[in-house]
């Protein structure tokens, strides 16, 4: 592996961490903050969120596929201009036909890291829907 691609992948590797505490907490770490300064929090939270479920899915399916950009609703501007401007956005992902993919050079074995670590990390809350007939008073 050359040092570039290793580069990319701690780089991926750190994003994934920080979009995972992002989601957690709302503070930005060093790897989104001009990410945290250039969108508005809620949009970036919305994002970040998008990503996460995406690369956390591909852990049940053995092809990775792109997300599309859409799936982000109102943020999806904010996340092509991510993708396109922010230092380590733009490292990570890419934009390919308005899918959200990851960075070209990504190893078969980058990517098991990389969806094995989102997996890991983002386990967002399980809601359950209490009827009114359901309580016991």
């Amino acid at each position: 592996m050359s040092n570039s691609t290793q580069n990319k992948r701690q780089i991926a590797l750190a994003l994934i961490k920080a979009l995972a505490a992002f989601i957690a907490s709302g503070v930005a770490a060093p790897e989104m903050i001009s990410a945290a300064k250039n969108t508005e929090a809620l949009v970036l939270r919305l994002i970040s969120i998008a990503l996460m479920s995406w690369l956390k899915s591909r852990a049940r399916v053995s092809e990775m596929t792109g997300m599309y950009a859409s799936e982000t609703g109102s943020a999806k501007e904010d996340l092509l201009r991510l993708v396109a401007n922010d230092s380590f956005f733009s490292q990570v992902f890419i934009i390919v036909d308005e899918k959200v993919k990851l960075y070209q050079e990504a190893s078969a074995e980058d990517v098991s890291e990389i969806v094995r670590l989102a997996h890991e990390l983002y386990n967002p809350p399980r809601f359950a829907t209490v009827r009114r007939n359901q309580i016991q008073e």
